[in-house]
């Protein structure tokens, strides 16, 4: 993991759990049940994922992009960038919700 930043854990709904972490690369990692491993997008230096499983069993992950742009991504649902930038040293929350 790069330093000064945490790691998210999320359960979840069919079993098992996945972690999402910026790894020493500044690259954004996922490990657990879906073991993704690097998805391969640069993360702010200084900031941290937020996870959350979702009822269909899988998860969605959001972050900051090393432009500061917030983007999520999750198995099934490719990159979902926005247009809302954060500022330097901030992350993201997330939550799941059942529709």
């Amino acid at each position: 993991m790069m330093a000064g930043t945490s790691p998210a854990i999320t359960a979840l709904p069919g079993g098992g759990y996945e972690v999402a972490f910026q790894a020493h690369s500044g690259s954004l990692w996922s490990v657990g049940a879906d073991n993704h491993g690097d998805w391969g997008q640069p993360m702010k230096a200084g900031t941290s994922p937020a996870i959350a499983g979702l009822a269909d069993g899988s998860y969605q992950v959001a972050y900051q992009l090393s432009d500061g742009l917030v983007r999520s991504t999750g198995p099934d649902y490719g990159y979902e960038s926005t247009v809302l930038s954060m500022r330097p040293g901030t992350s993201p929350s997330i939550t799941g919700i059942e529709w």
